[in-house]
């Protein structure tokens, strides 16, 4: 029997995976000095902040919302998660990977030098911390490997509270709390940067505080309520979105001088929230607003596709950011540079469009590929763990 898919989840997957796009596009004008370009430029930076305040804690929401635990103990489950979830995210790199060394050695021709160079031990230090979940080659992919803790956590928060939803509630604040500490961690003990992307756990107790928000909502229906009525449906859209826009540019990022040379945030990949309840407070926002926004729309065959293939595209976002962002940088400061924010924010939209739609058209491919791995390694860790 076919699961039921919640619309305005697949909607609201489908409007994510774009925005995350876009935020990529802005992140090439953000970081532009990371791509030689020395010309000022501060647009972006706001639209930024306004979108990574709550862009990813929504998509914890949305996967603990329809989260479930279905295998008869935890070696299925892990078994499960890790074949859905880290082969993907390892296909994505290894692809990135050898689109970085094509494109190296035809493109400037340094890359046997450079190779010739590059000492063993750091490669070997390269396979252990990519075999550590983190997504050396294809970054954005950080959400795969982080979503894969997260998960393991909520298999043990479920298996300990028996589904209780008051004291499934309460962890997921001790869990808000325990990601408050991770930044002050990060920022006054040296050693924590080693540790602080081993399979992305100190992020994850932030982003299962989120994981469990989304499951509990749907265990008490709130949501149900609202997507009934239309008169909530838009009140909840325009206060919440009120709300993240006060958060936004009144208490914003870059108020906080400790984080100048990151340009725009927060970033929950490395620890960075700035002031946390502020972040929270702007997530919260946010998951309400995306929410209430994802149910204006009606089911139609395109949304339902992205919204089901968005694992996929985000591999795409890591590809594109690798290889295209800053080209999109450089063009626009040499030679649109005097236009209006409206062009500027046209012209991000139209490549960002464009990088979803040479996604989709190059997605089938890379899917059965991937499809076939996740399924020929599941079988295997299948027999080898029974």
């Amino acid at each position: 029997m076919e699961k039921k898919r919640i619309q305005w989840i697949d909607n609201g997957k489908a409007v994510s995976i774009y925005i995350i796009f876009l935020a990529h596009i802005f992140e090439g004008f953000v970081y532009k000095s990371a791509y030689g370009l020395n010309a000022p430029f501060e647009r972006g930076v706001t639209t930024l902040n306004f979108l990574s305040n709550f862009i990813i804690p929504f998509f914890f929401f949305m996967s603990g919302y329809v989260a479930s635990v279905k295998q008869r103990n935890f070696k299925e489950y892990f078994i499960k998660k890790f074949s859905t979830i880290m082969i993907p995210m390892y296909i994505f790199n290894i692809i990135s990977l050898i689109l970085f060394l094509v494109v190296r050695t035809f493109y400037d021709g340094l890359l046997v030098e450079e190779l010739t160079k590059y000492e063993f031990s750091k490669f070997t230090q390269l396979l252990l911390v990519f075999f550590a979940g983190v997504p050396t080659f294809n970054f954005p992919t950080w959400f795969l490997t982080c979503l894969f803790t997260t998960s393991l956590m909520f298999y043990f928060v479920y298996k300990f509270t028996e589904v209780k939803t008051k004291r499934m509630f309460i962890i997921a604040v001790i869990f808000t709390i325990i990601g408050y500490l991770m930044e002050p961690l990060k920022n006054n003990f040296t050693g924590f940067i080693y540790i602080m992307y081993f399979w992305f756990i100190p992020t994850a107790f932030t982003s299962t505080a989120f994981y469990l928000f989304g499951y509990l909502s749907r265990k008490f229906g709130f949501f149900e309520i609202i997507e009934n009525k239309s008169i909530l449906k838009i009140s909840t859209f325009f206060i919440s979105l009120t709300i993240l826009l006060i958060l936004t540019y009144f208490f914003n990022f870059g108020r906080y001088p400790e984080y100048e040379h990151l340009r725009g945030g927060p970033y929950m990949n490395h620890l960075v929230f700035g002031n946390y309840f502020i972040f929270y407070a702007a997530a919260i926002s946010g998951i309400f607003m995306s929410v209430s926004f994802s149910m204006f729309f009606k089911k139609n065959k395109l949304m339902d596709f992205i919204g089901l293939n968005t694992l996929y595209l985000l591999g795409f976002i890591g590809i594109f950011y690798q290889f295209t962002t800053g080209f999109v940088a450089y063009l626009y400061i040499n030679f649109f540079i005097d236009k209006g924010y409206l062009f500027f924010i046209s012209y991000c939209i139209f490549f960002s469009l464009l990088q979803l739609f040479l996604s989709l058209l190059f997605m089938k491919p890379v899917a059965s590929i991937i499809n076939y791995s996740v399924n020929y390694i599941q079988e295997k860790l299948t027999t080898i763990f029974a």
